[in-house]
C-alpha cells in the first residue's frame, strides 16, 4: 500500500461523514466494507517519520465511535459532532505535504472530494503549491471551484501576494479587487506593503511616491516606498530626501517611522548623533498614537525596534541609549523583555 491510499481514505471518510443524507448504519457499513481500520493499521506502520496529531487508526475509530454511539433523537449533523472533521482534514493535508504530492495529483483529489469545505481546503492547498511553481493560469482556473467564500478570497490573496512580490502592477491591482477588503484588512495591508516595497526596488522613488498617493494605497505606504532606501542609504541622505519631497502626512508620522527605520535597518546609521536626533523626533509623538500592526503605541514600537537593532548588532557602547529606550517604553511586556536583554548586554560589555 502507498500513502496515496491514506489520502483516499481521508477523503472518503470525510465525504461519507459529511453527507447527512447517508444514515449512520450506511456509513458504518461503508467503513467496514472498505476495511478502513485494517488498512489504517498498515498505513500507520508504513509511514516514514512521525505524524503530528492523531494517527489514521485513531481518526477512523473516532468516526466509528461517533456513529455507533449517536443519539437518534438528535439531528444527523449533531449526532456526528464528536467526529473531528478538522482533525481528518489536517491529517490529509499533512500527508500531502510530507509526501510532496504533485499538483496534478492534488487536482485529482479535488475532484474526488464531494464535501464543499474539504474541496475548498484542497483547492486552496493546491493553489499554494501552484503559485510556487509559477503556475498562475491553473490557479485562476481552480478558484471558481471554491464554494466556501473564505477560501475563495484566501486564494486570491495568495495570487495577490505572488504579484506583489514581483512588482507586477497590472495583475496585482486586478487580483487585489477580488480579495475581501472588508475582512482581510491586516493581510491586505501587508500584501500592499510588499508590492510598494518591491516596486521601490524597480522604479524611481518619485514614481512610487506618485503611485502611493492613489487608491488602493495612501500616505501610510510612504514608509514601504522608503524601505529599500533606508537599508542602504545614510541617515543624512534619507533626511535630505524627506525634506526635498516635502509630502504631507502629519497624523501618520511617516517621516519619524522612516528615519527610525534608517537607524534600525542600517548598522552604519547607528551613531550617537543619529540617536540624539531621533530622541527629539520620537519624543514629540503623542503617547496616544497607536501603531496599527500592533496593540502598542507607535513610540513603544519605534523605541523597541531601535533597541533591538542596537542589541542585534552588538553595539556595545550604547548603554545610555539603550537605557533611554527602556525608559521611554511604556508597555510593560516590551519594557520587561528589553530589561532582560540589557542584563545580558551589560555582561558582554563588561567582558570587552
Amino acid at each position: 500500500m502507498k500513502q496515496e491510499e491514506e489520502i483516499s481514505i481521508c477523503i472518503q471518510l470525510i465525504n461519507w461523514m459529511q453527507d447527512y443524507t447517508l444514515s449512520n448504519e450506511v456509513v458504518i457499513s461503508c467503513i467496514d466494507t472498505q476495511d478502513f481500520l485494517a488498512k489504517a493499521l498498515i498505513l500507520d506502520q508504513q509511514r516514514k517519520g512521525k505524524m503530528l496529531g492523531k494517527s489514521l487508526q485513531q481518526l477512523v475509530r473516532q468516526a466509528l465511535e461517533a456513529l455507533e454511539q449517536a443519539d437518534p433523537t438528535l439531528e444527523v449533523h449533531n449526532q456526528r459532532y464528536p467526529y473531528s472533521f478538522l482533525d481528518v482534514v489536517y491529517h490529509l493535508l499533512q500527508v500531502c505535504e510530507n509526501e510532496n504530492v504533485s499538483t496534478q495529483s492534488l487536482q485529482g483529489y479535488i475532484e474526488a472530494a464531494t464535501d464543499e469545505i474539504l474541496q475548498s481546503r484542497l483547492v486552496n492547498f493546491t493553489i499554494e503549491k501552484l503559485v510556487l511553481e509559477d503556475n498562475i493560469e491553473t490557479s485562476l482556473a481552480l478558484i471558481p471551484k471554491i464554494k466556501d467564500k473564505a477560501y475563495h478570497y484566501r486564494s486570491y490573496r495568495l495570487l495577490a501576494h505572488y504579484y506583489a512580490s514581483r512588482g507586477d502592477k497590472a495583475n496585482f491591482l486586478q487580483v487585489l479587487k477580488k480579495c475581501d477588503a472588508r475582512k482581510d484588512i491586516d493581510d491586505l495591508e501587508e500584501i500592499k506593503t510588499i508590492f510598494i516595497e518591491t516596486s521601490a526596488t524597480q522604479h524611481p522613488l518619485e514614481e512610487v511616491m506618485a503611485l502611493v498617493q492613489n487608491k488602493p494605497f495612501g500616505p501610510a505606504y510612504y514608509v514601504a516606498a522608503f524601505l529599500p532606501l533606508v537599508k542602504k542609504e545614510s541617515f543624512n541622505a534619507i533626511q535630505t530626501l524627506l525634506n526635498a519631497l516635502a509630502f504631507e502626512a502629519p497624523n501618520l508620522y511617516v517621516q519619524e517611522i522612516i528615519l527610525a527605520n534608517a537607524f534600525r535597518y542600517n548598522k552604519a546609521n547607528q551613531t550617537h548623533e543619529n540617536f540624539a536626533y531621533l530622541q527629539q523626533l520620537l519624543d514629540a509623538i503623542p503617547a496616544r498614537v497607536r501603531w496599527a500592526p500592533s496593540d502598542f503605541s507607535l513610540k513603544d514600537n519605534l523605541w523597541s525596534f531601535i533597541a533591538d537593532a542596537l542589541l542585534a548588532n552588538q553595539q556595545l557602547d550604547f548603554t545610555a541609549e539603550l537605557l533611554y529606550c527602556s525608559k521611554k517604553i511604556s508597555a510593560k511586556i516590551i519594557k520587561d523583555s528589553l530589561k532582560r536583554q540589557l542584563k545580558t548586554y551589560r555582561k558582554e560589555e563588561e567582558n570587552e
